[in-house]
């Protein structure tokens, strides 16, 4: 009985490492959409994840190693988050009552139009959502 505790808490302990490089993915590729960096930029912030783990906490290269961001794992990490963003959105605008919507469309540098959207809701119980 003892060696089929070992045996699965080795399972367990990879699934919290992997489950842990998941999330830092998602965080590291949420930033550069946030920042506008382009996704390739993943790639080089996991290299210097990498040096600084084997200066500062040797143990824990591997696990640094382990989290994926290369260019297409970024791109579809930040088009779930997007997923997700706009389900919530729906989820909760169903519920709004009144609506306050806001559009600005400019140009950037090269003369490409982009557009922005800013929305508020308010639900039964005043609750203002943005």
């Amino acid at each position: 009985m003892n060696t089929l505790k070992k045996q699965q808490s080795v399972f367990t302990k990879q699934s919290i490492i992997q489950d842990a490089a998941t999330e830092a993915s998602f965080m590291v590729s949420y930033e550069l959409a946030n920042r506008n960096k382009p996704f390739l930029d993943g790639e080089f912030i996991k290299e210097c994840m990498s040096d600084v783990a084997s200066i500062m906490c040797p143990e824990l290269k591997t696990e640094m190693d382990s989290i994926a961001l290369l260019r297409r794992t970024v791109v579809r990490r930040v088009e779930k988050i997007s997923d997700n963003l706009m389900s919530q959105l729906e989820d909760t605008s169903k519920q709004f009552l009144w609506y306050l919507l806001a559009l600005d469309e400019s140009t950037d540098v090269q003369d490409t139009a982009q557009l922005l959207v800013f929305i508020q809701g308010m639900d039964a119980n005043f609750q203002l959502t943005e």
